[in-house]
């Protein structure tokens, strides 16, 4: 089919506004990382998680303040059939011009987002500014889909009032230390209860809110390969089982590390009741935690790692995208780079949201800290894995941990069948 010119010239028009937007993202043209007006005219939507005043007053206002002109609607969505909002909404043409997405969404739904291409935004300068697992998760071959808003990882959370109490002096930087203390803090009575639980693992996520992701976390440190080399197919219940009958003795009563069941209730909050010593949780949760108790004496502090091998931490996180149906992909890039890239706006994000930075500009700052220096070699060291569906992971994850602790299957079938279930869903 031949273009009329009249054609040629509005695609050429399009073309040109892409890349001066992709040029301002990258700093190639003023306006990016300066303080001084841009001068761009437009319209943008954004939809996403985030508060709606608390996202208007740390992301439009400071971009506002520099191109007044650009009139930018944020909407916030349930957290409920979030993904399958922005899908639906994407197919009937009345999707946003950038959206919050998960780690796990930039490969699985590259159709439905604009990218900015190898030569105008390299992996050297992606990892220069973000951390590794960003770039690993958002930039596909060779094209970046998403920058990251923050990524945190999971950490240990512990009491420190029962520390104390039983003469623990640090928080365990290894598995084997970890099992130590679980052996010393656990308290159970004659009647075979658990009063006092050292620690809330080998449960379900009907107990353990993050308990898919503490199971992923033991397998990733064991080296196991969840995915296929193409990322086709889910394959870590080939050599996962020993991972997951490690995660599973918390929750075995003839084991020695027992310490946790379903019928103790929900972890997090038996936590907070101070009736569980240490939980695995990501540390934005921190907050939350010291909501439901304020007087709780509680700490963070780095998940643990198997003694004497590389330090692996579990990411998770949102980003920022630019959506392929679109109008205005130039200006809603240079809305996420203006934003994602300044210190000064992704600071006050941080401390609003209590999420860690996914930019190295503000991890370096908090390596200062000694109190936050655990979560800067966390996000340095944090990985993840490419995940057909989040949702779909977690229930078959959750399913076979149920299977085991009911007696229904072993592990070796009940992670086999969890694998057969993610994968069927691929198909």
């Amino acid at each position: 089919m031949q273009l009329t010119r009249t054609q040629i010239g509005i695609l050429i028009g399009i073309l040109v506004i892409i890349l001066i937007g992709v040029l301002m993202f990258m700093g190639i043209l003023p306006g990016l990382r300066s303080n001084e007006p841009q001068g761009l005219v437009g319209q943008l939507t954004v939809w996403g998680l985030d508060d709606e005043r608390f996202f208007n007053e740390t992301f439009i206002a400071p971009y506002n303040s520099l191109n007044p002109n650009v009139d930018i609607e944020y909407r916030q969505l349930s957290a409920k059939n979030y993904e399958s909002q922005i899908i639906n909404a994407l197919a009937a043409g009345q999707g946003p011009d950038v959206v919050m997405i998960d780690n796990n969404w930039a490969r699985k739904h590259s159709d439905k987002l604009a990218y900015i291409d190898e030569v105008d935004y390299p992996r050297s300068s992606f990892v220069n500014d973000f951390v590794d697992v960003a770039a690993d998760d958002f930039y596909i071959d060779g094209k970046t889909y998403a920058l990251p808003l923050y990524v945190d990882t999971l950490s240990l959370f512990y009491n420190k009032d029962i520390f104390n109490d039983a003469g623990v002096v640090n928080s365990p930087e290894t598995w084997t230390k970890f099992n130590e203390l679980v052996r010393i803090l656990t308290k159970i009575n004659p009647a075979g209860n658990i009063i006092l639980s050292a620690t809330a693992l080998g449960g379900s996520n009907q107990s353990i809110s993050n308990a898919s992701d503490i199971l992923a976390a033991f397998m990733l440190q064991d080296g196991v390969q969840m995915t296929s080399a193409n990322g086709e197919n889910v394959t870590f219940a080939q050599y996962g089982t020993d991972s997951f009958e490690r995660y599973l003795r918390y929750s075995n009563p003839a084991d020695d590390l027992y310490s946790w069941n379903e019928d103790i209730g929900d972890a997090t909050n038996k936590f907070a009741s101070e009736e569980v010593a240490m939980i695995i949780d990501y540390s934005q949760n921190a907050k939350k935690i010291q909501e439901k108790n304020p007087f709780l004496n509680f700490s963070i502090a780095s998940l643990p790692q198997k003694p004497v091998a590389k330090a692996i931490n579990y990411a998770d996180y949102f980003g920022l995208a630019v959506t392929a149906t679109s109008d205005s992909q130039g200006l809603a890039w240079n809305f996420i780079g203006s934003t994602l890239l300044n210190s000064q706006v992704m600071n006050n994000y941080s401390n609003g949201t209590g999420r860690p930075p996914a930019l190295r500009e503000l991890l370096a700052k908090m390596s200062a800290n000694s109190e936050k220096n655990f979560l800067v070699r966390q996000s340095l060291t944090a990985k993840s894995w490419l995940q057909p569906d989040n949702q779909t992971v977690a229930d078959a994850l959750s399913k076979a941990i149920l299977q085991v602790l009911n007696s229904q299957a072993d592990p070796s079938s009940a992670l086999q069948e969890a694998q057969s279930t993610i994968n069927d869903k691929l198909r």
